[in-house]
């Protein structure tokens, strides 16, 4: 239904879903609400369900249960996807290789350090990295400790340095610090 002043009424359902079965699982609020429905997950589609109903304050709770008996692998793999979901769950959920291959392929990296030093296409690396300030202020300062020598050694305070960085950006499609090193390279091949 849609909401505030002057909703129309109900919204029309797309002919391709509309046979769709809805799925066994309402969204749970809170607690053990959550955790009973990450409990009832069998299928892809229900621990996706289960999964999204998981709030910052659950993630203990979550946990915990999870160590008390292990939750679905179903449930496990979405909660494991959620880029919020705590290092030390994903670590509790376990480390098969095929479980990694699934996080990988999901863009679930280990950290921000992992995330500057390896991922190619440096334009989406500072998109992450600007997100990251305001939605883990805490992990920010891994990059820039990675970043920063490099950028002081490369760029520095060369306005011509940066002006080819901002140029390069666009279209660079290697890792953010091949990116600064080349930024510093072609700016002191033009000054030279």
């Amino acid at each position: 239904m849609p909401f505030g002043p002057g909703a129309p009424g109900p919204v029309a359902v797309h002919e391709r879903i509309a046979g769709d079965a809805e799925p066994d699982i309402r969204v749970a609020h809170g607690g053990d609400a959550v955790v009973d429905a990450l409990r009832r997950a069998r299928t892809m589609r229900q621990g996706r369900t289960a999964a999204v109903a998981v709030t910052r304050d659950d993630w203990d709770l979550v946990a915990v249960a999870d160590l008390e008996e292990p939750l679905p692998g179903y449930a496990r793999r979405n909660l494991a996807i959620r880029i919020d979901c705590p290092r030390e769950l994903r670590e509790q959920f376990g480390s098969h290789p095929k479980f990694s291959h699934r996080l990988t392929r999901a863009g679930i990296l280990d950290g921000p350090r992992e995330l500057v030093a390896d991922v190619r296409t440096a334009r989406r690396v500072l998109s992450v990295l600007a997100v990251g300030r305001r939605a883990f202020p805490h992990r920010p300062a891994e990059a820039l400790e990675l970043l920063r020598p490099l950028v002081q050694g490369e760029s520095g305070g060369d306005p011509e340095a940066w002006a080819v960085c901002a140029q390069l950006l666009p279209t660079f499609d290697g890792t953010l610090p091949e990116l600064v090193t080349a930024s510093g390279a072609v700016a002191t091949g033009v000054a030279g």
